[in-house]
């Protein structure tokens, strides 16, 4: 092969790289935002919006006993719109909707159904055909078989899809991170921690805490405080699936369920699989931190570990992001700002970060 820049090369990639890597990325724990989801308007406030993109999940599908995609209704145009129900199913599927908008304020009608099949309380309470359940508890995103899946998240997975519905603009009700999926916002959030001077260990495992500083008190900062989805590009798209059946017969599972959607898409030729990986997703189980070990210094909790540490729980395995992180995170704000806790993730423009306009000061 030819010389380039004085040196002899085995491989020759044309191109950056940079549009060719975005276009066939892989998420190893997708994840929708719902558009209702607390973590949004955090993204906002806390100024990391500007360096995310987000894309749009549009329409949802349900693949039938029958042998074919059909689409979810959502809203009262899609269900008088769709030709395959009758006057009476459109009318039951219509109370139902009208139901779980507020069904919070209506708990004698799903009190008695709290831990029963989603689906005998569609039967039961709204008089609903078997062929809308699938429908509707796909909207649940629920791993289980729907014997499994119990009335009482259900009700609550429902009424989230429902009520995002036209937030940021019509027909869609959810958004993923265009490029990196949630690692996308984690990567620059660790790179807005960094301005602000925090450091993020990853991989990395902690043996032993020792409380040793030389300094008799912290200095004073002066500065200002720093189910199956389809994403489709051109020609090649990437298709997530997944379920709760682990194993040889999970991998066979998946495989069928692949290859049953690309034969329903409606496309001539019908598009082929030119790649596919399979893995198997585990939440980890924290382990409690070893003790300090200076004498004397901190309490010690019932993790064994100092008051000063303070330990999140494993994420979730869901397909939707989980929001009750964000409760545990200002929590534990709550416990280092303590008094001057107030602005949760209210942060001000930081150096370096977002387009800074002329006459502004600097930080």
């Amino acid at each position: 092969m030819e010389s380039l820049d004085g040196t002899i090369w085995d491989v020759l990639i044309a191109g950056t790289g940079i549009q060719q890597s975005l276009l066939s990325f892989v998420s190893l724990s997708p994840q929708l935002i719902y558009a209702r989801s607390p973590l949004l308007p955090v993204l906002v406030s806390s100024r990391i919006d500007r360096q995310l993109e987000f894309q749009a999940v549009g329409s949802w599908w349900v693949y039938s006993q029958q042998g074919h995609l059909v689409r979810v209704p959502s809203a009262r145009e899609d269900v008088f719109a769709d030709t395959t129900l009758d006057v009476r199913a459109k009318r039951s599927l219509m109370k139902f909707l009208r139901f779980v908008a507020n069904y919070e304020d209506q708990s004698e009608m799903w009190e008695p159904y709290r831990s029963k099949p989603f689906s005998a309380f569609l039967t039961q309470q709204f008089r609903l055909p078997p062929a809308l359940h699938d429908p509707l508890l796909a909207l649940t995103l629920s791993p289980c078989s729907p014997q499994e899946t119990s009335t009482e998240p259900s009700l609550a997975k429902v009424a989230r899809h429902l009520r995002s519905i036209g937030v940021f603009g019509p027909g869609f009700g959810a958004v993923i991170p265009k490029w990196g999926g949630l690692a996308e916002i984690a990567q620059v959030a660790c790179r807005a921690g960094a301005v602000g001077g925090a450091v993020c260990v990853l991989n990395r495992g902690v043996d032993g805490i020792e409380d040793n500083s030389t300094l008799k008190s912290l200095p004073d900062d002066e500065s200002k405080p720093l189910s199956v989805r389809l994403r489709d590009k051109n020609a090649a798209g990437v298709v997530y699936a997944s379920t709760a059946t682990t194993g040889l017969e999970g991998s066979e599972t998946l495989d069928k369920a692949v290859a049953r959607l690309l034969q329903n898409v409606g496309e001539n030729p019908t598009p082929q699989v030119l790649w596919s990986m399979r893995y198997e997703q585990s939440s980890s189980v924290s382990r409690p931190l070893p003790q300090m070990s200076s004498a004397g210094t901190g309490n010690l909790g019932q993790s064994g570990s100092a008051d000063h540490v303070l330990i999140f729980p494993p994420s979730s395995l869901d397909l939707v992001f989980d929001d009750s992180i964000l409760q545990r995170v200002r929590s534990v704000w709550e416990k280092i700002m303590g008094a001057e806790a107030e602005g949760f993730m209210t942060f001000e423009d930081r150096e370096g970060m977002g387009m800074e306009t002329e006459g502004e000061d600097q930080d």
